[in-house]
């Protein structure tokens, strides 16, 4: 009897994260948006973008109102970014605010923010379109 049950945990507790994940992926895609725009990849400049995008090359995505940074899943969107470059496209995502620490060296340079009293802050915040999904 020992023997059978042990095995049955072990099954429902694997259920159970299963089922979890899926619910935190439903979730994700519920409180989502699709946004359609052209597709650029955008190369590094001295710039509030490229230190928000913390990279070299960066994607964006152009609409008729704003540019959004995009910030996906490297493994399962870099490819298709790259064959879709300078296309129409559509991503289902969802708009983030990001914040990056300065960094502790002094000499390193970062953009500055400040708060509404012009009080300097130790951090950047920047808008982000986080990509579940191309459409």
């Amino acid at each position: 009897m020992k023997i059978l049950f042990y095995p049955f945990i072990l099954m429902m507790a694997l259920v159970w994260i299963s089922s979890t994940s899926q619910e935190q992926q439903k979730s994700k895609i519920l409180d989502s948006e699709i946004i359609k725009g052209k597709l650029r990849l955008k190369p590094w400049t001295k710039s509030g973008q490229s230190y928000c995008a913390q990279g070299s090359a960066y994607y964006v995505l152009e609409t008729q109102i704003e540019t959004f940074i995009l910030d996906f899943d490297k493994d399962k969107f870099s490819q298709k970014f790259v064959q879709l470059q300078d296309q129409n496209i559509q991503v289902r995502g969802r708009k983030r605010t990001k914040r990056i620490p300065h960094p502790k060296n002094p000499m390193a340079q970062h953009p500055v923010t400040t708060d509404i009293n012009g009080n300097t802050l130790d951090y950047f915040e920047c808008e982000i379109f986080e990509v579940l999904e191309i459409v």
